[in-house]
């Protein structure tokens, strides 16, 4: 048996709301490995966890249907893969009530997630859940209309904390801004003030928020910002690069 809970929240750490529909679910041991890239190819990641499913390569093309048919399901699923010519096609998920079909895509439908050449990172920060709690207030206060940009940069508290900063909404002296602090570790202060997507930033946040462990950021002054969670239900690492704001 499978605990829905479970394995819905690890599919949300990749689907992030929309973001990602089609991924390859790569099964070995009783332990689920995914790779995905979102459309823009502006954020990539993968997630770990345990799940009791036979080995093999499960091609999920529309992700927000299958999570449809698991919300009616109760708190205890099975969950069986049904192949043709060693090839599997279904997936077959029953519960005390409902016996449900998910029909599996071909996975080399589906787009490889690239590989990530990781720059060395010069500044790391904790994430926990007042950063989530905060990070989330201020881009739900700055509406739907604003663009979804992050800078961050480094900067010194005048207690002589070193901290990250991190700014809200459109980069233009007249936009409204929202900008907060959170504790971090460098060595130098580099004066780069990098944009990312605030967008994915949130969503990254609220499917990770639950149960954490441990989390953390790294930011690469090449433009790089690495997030990584684990949880109670698996591991999650996302990366998102700079955005190109001209």
């Amino acid at each position: 048996m499978i605990k829905k809970l479970d394995l819905v929240e690890n599919i949300e750490k990749y689907y992030l709301g929309g973001v990602v529909e089609s991924v390859k679910w790569n099964i070995s041991n009783k332990k689920l490995h995914i790779n995905f890239v979102s459309p823009h190819q502006d954020l990539v990641g993968n997630i770990e966890c345990d799940i009791d499913l036979t080995d093999g390569v499960l091609g999920i093309f529309n992700t927000s249907a299958l999570l449809k048919l698991l919300s009616i399901l109760d708190m205890d699923i099975l969950i069986t893969i049904e192949q043709q010519y060693k090839t599997p096609v279904k997936l077959l998920i029953e519960d005390s009530n409902f016996s449900l079909q998910y029909s599996l895509a071909d996975p080399y439908v589906i787009t490889p997630s690239p590989s990530i050449d990781e720059p060395g990172y010069e500044t790391t920060f904790i994430i926990d859940a007042e950063f989530i709690t905060r990070f989330s207030k201020a881009k739900s206060a700055l509406g739907a209309n604003t663009k979804d940009i992050c800078r961050v940069s480094n900067t010194v508290h005048e207690d002589g904390n070193k901290q990250v900063k991190f700014i809200l909404g459109e980069p233009t002296s007249h936009s409204n801004k929202i900008e907060f602090t959170c504790d971090a570790s460098y060595e130098t202060i580099h004066p780069n003030i990098l944009p990312f997507n605030s967008a994915h930033i949130k969503e990254i946040l609220n499917a990770n928020k639950n149960d954490i462990i441990e989390a953390k950021g790294s930011i690469s002054m090449k433009g790089l910002l690495k997030l990584e969670f684990t949880t109670e239900t698996g591991k999650s690492i996302y990366y998102l690069p700079e955005l190109r704001t001209t």
